[in-house]
C-alpha cells in the first residue's frame, strides 16, 4: 500500500506530492495523526513525505524511522531522497549518529532553558520544548536538503 504523511498544515504543493507518487486522498495522513499510521502500516508498504519538516522534532523523526525499519515499511523522502529507507536502503551509521547526537541536544537544550526559566511544566515550557525541536528538524532538512548532501559553506 502507498501511503503519506504531510504535515498539519499541508499546502498544496505538498498535497499535489502526494499525487504524483500515486497516494489516493484517503491514504495521505496529517503528522498529528502519526499513530494512526503506523498502526496500519504492513511489510511492504511505502510511505512518502515531502521533507523531514513534517517532523516536528529530530526524536520524533528518528522514532519513526525506527518503526518503519523494523516493520518493513519502505519511507521515501521527496525532497531528500538521501534519507531514504527500505528496499535495501539503509542509513549510513553517521547518519544515525548524528541524529542521535541531535536529539541529545535538542533534548538537553530544552530542559536547560526551561529551568533557567522556570517554566518547566508550564505552557511556557511545552513552547519552548516544541521550539527547540523545530529548530532541530529544520537543521536536518538543511544537512540534507536536494541541492547538496551535507552541504559546506564557501
Amino acid at each position: 500500500m502507498v501511503l503519506g504523511l504531510v504535515s498539519s498544515m499541508a499546502s498544496s504543493n505538498e498535497m499535489t506530492a502526494m499525487r504524483t507518487k500515486k497516494v489516493s486522498d484517503n491514504r495521505i495522513i496529517e503528522i498529528g495523526n502519526v499513530d494512526t499510521l503506523v498502526s496500519s502500516m504492513k511489510s511492504g508498504d511505502v510511505v512518502y513525505l515531502l521533507d523531514v519538516q513534517v517532523f516536528t522534532s529530530v526524536h520524533m523523526l528518528y522514532k519513526f524511522m525506527c518503526i518503519a525499519v523494523d516493520g518493513d515499511v519502505s519511507v521515501k523522502f521527496i525532497n531528500q531522497s538521501y534519507l531514504d529507507v527500505g528496499n535495501g536502503k539503509h542509513w549510513r551509521s553517521s547518519i544515525i549518529n548524528q541524529l542521535k547526537s541531535m536529539m541529545v541536544l535538542e533534548e538537553r537544550t530544552a530542559r536547560v532553558m526551561q529551568n533557567e526559566l522556570r517554566v518547566k511544566n508550564t505552557d511556557a515550557g511545552i513552547y519552548i520544548g516544541k521550539s527547540i525541536g523545530i529548530l532541530g528538524i529544520r537543521a536536518v532538512a538543511s544537512v540534507y536538503a536536494s541541492d547538496g548532501i551535507l552541504k559546506r559553506g564557501k
